[in-house]
């Protein structure tokens, strides 16, 4: 069975690398010629970046055992019924 600490460096470490490809790639956008392939992966990072920070504050608030993000309020803010 996996320990607590190592998933929430796994998570971190998944977590890392994603915010570092989306940077990479809004990094990148200067040599894309179509406004519309630079919008295209902006859009693409930009909402990687909102995601993969959810994610984050998700598997730190699951390390203590004590979540400070509830499911109710997940439920709510992915409008689930």
């Amino acid at each position: 069975m996996i320990g607590p600490r190592l998933k929430l460096m796994a998570a971190l470490l998944v977590a890392c690398s994603e915010v570092a490809l989306s940077i990479y790639f809004l990094a990148a956008i200067r040599s894309l010629r179509s406004y519309l392939a630079k919008a295209f992966v902006a859009a693409w990072a930009i909402s990687v970046l909102f995601a993969i920070s959810l994610a984050a504050i998700w598997a730190i608030g699951e390390f203590p055992l004590q979540s400070f993000v509830h499911l109710d309020e997940m439920a709510r803010f992915h409008a689930a019924r």
